[in-house]
């Protein structure tokens, strides 16, 4: 295995937005074996981020905002917008 993508709400988050404890050891562990670690949702990035402990929240990817925008360490990789007339 090479990547592990989940979604927070309802999957990863318990009902009080809080994860477990023991996920930062296991995603040490994950590193180690060369796993990627990738959140994957319809929120916002900065909504994401911020739910994580500071020394993992920059080495998780983001693929937020339904698919609109990766983000890793903080670097926006990838963002893509509908156009306006598209959007009409």
């Amino acid at each position: 295995m090479k990547l592990l993508a989940t979604d927070m709400d309802g999957t990863f988050l318990r009902d009080d937005k809080s994860y477990s404890e023991e996920f930062n050891d296991l995603y040490k562990q994950m590193l180690k074996q060369g796993i990627q670690f990738v959140i994957a949702s319809g929120n916002q990035y900065e909504a994401l981020v911020c739910k994580f402990d500071e020394e993992i929240k920059n080495d998780l990817y983001y693929l937020c905002e339904n698919g609109t925008k990766i983000v890793y360490q903080g670097k926006t990789l990838y963002k893509k917008a509908l156009k306006k007339d598209d959007v009409k």
